[in-house]
Formats: structure tokens, C-alpha cells, sequence
């Protein structure tokens, strides 16, 4: 009797470990893509956007510098 349990419990223990790495995947998974929605949301509710730098009237962009024609060289 006492070796019928102790198979069973290694083999229910064996199962409980590949379902808490599963788990734990999927958890971290479903947190990562919450944290960020949570930035995206945030910085959208701000009106930042995390590529500009400079404030306008609605929202943060990047100052362009006006670029010529004789500046812009092809490379091959």
C-alpha cells in the first residue's frame, strides 16, 4: 500500500510541477501585455508620445530639421 502511494504521489506531484510552469507562463504573459496597455493608455490619456520630444498644442513632437536636396546622397 505504501509503495502505491508513493508512486502515485510522485506521479501527481510531476503533474502539478508541469502545470504550475504552464501556468506561470501564461500568467506572465497575460501581465506583461497589461502593463503595456496600461502605458499606452496612459500616454495617450497624457497626449505623450514616447518618440517625440518637443510639446506642441496637442501633442509631443520632434522638431524636423528642413532638410535640401544637395544633402541627401544615395549609398550603394
Amino acid at each position: 500500500m505504501l509503495i502505491i502511494t508513493q508512486i502515485f504521489a510522485r506521479k501527481l506531484s510531476k503533474g502539478l510541477d508541469i502545470f504550475a510552469q504552464i501556468n506561470t507562463k501564461i500568467f506572465l504573459g497575460i501581465l506583461f501585455i497589461f502593463v503595456i496597455s496600461l502605458y499606452g493608455i496612459l500616454f495617450r490619456i497624457l497626449r505623450i508620445d514616447p518618440l517625440r520630444l518637443q510639446k506642441h498644442e496637442k501633442s509631443y513632437w520632434l522638431k524636423l530639421e528642413h532638410l535640401e536636396g544637395y544633402r541627401i546622397y544615395k549609398q550603394y
